[in-house]
């Protein structure tokens, strides 16, 4: 009983979970949308555009320099043209703000204003990291990675329906961004949850 109500939990916080598609570098030295509202267990879905951008966390204070611990780093997407074929995914594990920039120091997109938020508030502004972005003189990448999310192809990501953030949607077997949501929706719960909540999501796909 106590598995089945945790795997009816875990479900539903999978179906109200959204994927977010953030396009880099599609218009200009821009993420797109680059101030966002996300909940618990939403999923960022970076998509790269020409020519070779990055997306790396930041703390507030230091705009482009990586985030002193945790946070998350993509790598470089290098593009000709177009759109990249992979997308770099982040689960959002709760509400506290998260601010991010585009590490490309050839004509330095962070200071350029190549930033963004989510879940900004009043206190911290996504003009106020902008604006302290742009002071900067330096914009620095991890010194390795990608850490902090998952790189995928496009094709097999979870799709969002249109700009902004949506209802995600799957299809076929259940994809790795949904056992991923699982996971976050049941924290500390034992393995062997996990696995009945892993059946019940084949099971209902």
């Amino acid at each position: 009983m106590l598995f089945s109500t945790l795997a009816i939990a875990a479900l539903s916080a999978v179906a109200s979970a959204k994927t977010i598609r953030v396009d880099v570098g599609k218009s200009g030295l821009s993420f797109s949308p680059n101030d966002i509202k996300a909940d618990k267990g939403d999923v960022l879905e970076f998509h790269y555009h020409a020519i070779n951008h990055s997306v790396v966390a930041a703390d507030f204070a230091k705009p482009c320099q990586p985030k002193a611990s945790g946070g998350f780093y993509s790598g470089f997407f290098p593009t000709s043209s177009g759109e990249n074929k992979n997308v770099f995914q982040v689960t959002v594990n709760d509400t506290t703000p998260i601010w991010f920039y585009c590490s490309q120091t050839v004509g330095n997109h962070c200071s350029a204003g190549m930033v963004g938020a989510v879940n900004a508030n009043a206190d911290k502004t996504l003009a106020m990291f902008k604006s302290a972005a742009e002071k900067e003189s330096s914009n620095q990448s991890p010194s390795s990675g990608p850490f902090g999310g998952r790189i995928l192809s496009a094709s097999a990501a979870t799709q969002s329906s249109g700009g902004g953030s949506s209802s995600t949607t799957t299809t076929g077997s259940p994809s790795a961004a949904t056992t991923t949501n699982a996971a976050a929706a049941l924290g500390s719960v034992g393995g062997m949850a996990l696995a009945v909540v892993g059946a019940a999501v084949a099971f209902a796909v």
